[in-house]
């Protein structure tokens, strides 16, 4: 089961988004976005509607913990974009 953070990570590198792009979307600081792909935060719930929008992904993917891993279809180069997505 992956963590909300671990989802915004992957749908951060579906959408070829950087973390500090979501977080001007958000109107939020790259770190606190970074805290939450990182899990070092809880994402508050109505933030979750607006990643939701800025990632292209359901609402429900955020929330739905039995939904299939996004890992199982990433990228071969999927080290190379995690590094893009933490770069603040």
């Amino acid at each position: 089961m992956l963590t909300v953070g671990e989802r915004i990570a992957a749908a951060l590198l579906e959408a070829r988004m950087q973390q500090r792009e979501l977080a001007a979307r958000l109107g939020v600081t790259p770190r606190t976005v970074q805290r939450w792909v990182n899990v070092e935060g809880a994402v508050p719930r109505e933030r979750l509607p607006g990643i939701a929008q800025e990632t292209g992904k359901p609402l429900s993917y955020f929330l739905d913990a039995a939904a299939p891993s996004p890992w199982a279809s990433a990228p071969a180069d999927l080290d190379r974009w995690a590094e893009v997505a933490r770069v603040i």
